[in-house]
């Protein structure tokens, strides 16, 4: 089965390792991108290295913090690869692939 996901301009992508998700829980990290998204907004600059930068930070901070999830954060690798979308036009399946060379 194939997920289709239908994205615009603007849409902010996110994908990390565990340490990342388990010392971000989901409210966080949402409010994290509306934060930035509303800097964007407003002119102010903030830049997607920045935010990536401020996700990878926070998460570090949780790990080694001996309260923040009961016992303490979860010291694991922590990992995230984090896109904003530029473009929203559609590309075709041949297209996807393209730069990749049969051997």
């Amino acid at each position: 089965m194939t997920a289709m996901l239908k994205l615009r301009r603007g849409d902010i992508l996110i994908a990390g390792t565990d340490g990342l998700f388990d010392n971000i829980g989901d409210l966080e990290l949402k409010s994290l991108a509306l934060t930035h998204h509303e800097r964007r907004t407003a002119s102010v600059a903030s830049s997607t290295q920045e935010m990536a930068d401020a996700l990878l930070a926070r998460a570090a901070d949780v790990a080694r913090s001996p309260v923040e999830f009961g016992p303490g954060g979860k010291l694991d690798d922590i990992a995230l690869v984090l896109a904003e979308v530029q473009d929203s036009s559609p590309v075709s399946q041949a297209g996807l692939l393209s730069n990749l060379v049969d051997e």
